[in-house]
């Protein structure tokens, strides 16, 4: 995945046997966050899920900071009428996902930097910096850019 650039996932819902439901009125909670092995997913927000009303579950999200992430996608029981309680929120299958790797975008000179000594004389070795960055500020970290 590349920051700036939309990415989107699928929630197929099943019943208790593995069967694909076929309508939709389900609910799910999405979040993503920075992924910082051995602590989890941190800093999660929403992710906003479309119900195609035949069982499907369509959620996009774009990141801007490059980095690694995780997804947890939990499933929302209905509230129990017979036993007035309601059910806790359980992962779906293989949930949370991670990692999830957003690279830095194209480079840009907006965000880039140069650095070198304010005089330079001619002949003399000399040694200068520049930190190439994309248009959101992530550093770039590879040799090809």
């Amino acid at each position: 995945h590349t920051a700036g650039i939309q990415a989107s996932f699928k929630i197929q819902a099943r019943d208790r046997f593995g069967i694909s439901a076929t309508v939709g009125g389900d609910n799910f909670d999405a979040r993503i966050g920075t992924y910082l092995l051995g602590l989890g997913i941190l800093n999660k927000e929403a992710i906003k899920l479309r119900d195609m009303f035949d069982g499907e579950y369509l959620g996009a999200y774009t990141l801007t900071r490059s980095g690694v992430y995780g997804i947890e996608i939990q499933y929302l029981p209905p509230f129990n009428t017979v036993t007035l309680i309601q059910d806790a929120p359980t992962a779906i299958h293989s949930s949370p996902f991670q990692p999830i790797v957003i690279l830095p975008s194209s480079s840009t000179p907006a965000t880039s930097s140069f650095d070198a000594e304010t005089s330079i004389m001619a002949g003399a070795q000399n040694r200068f910096s520049v930190q190439v960055n994309d248009q959101y500020g992530n550093t770039q970290q590879y040799k090809d850019v």
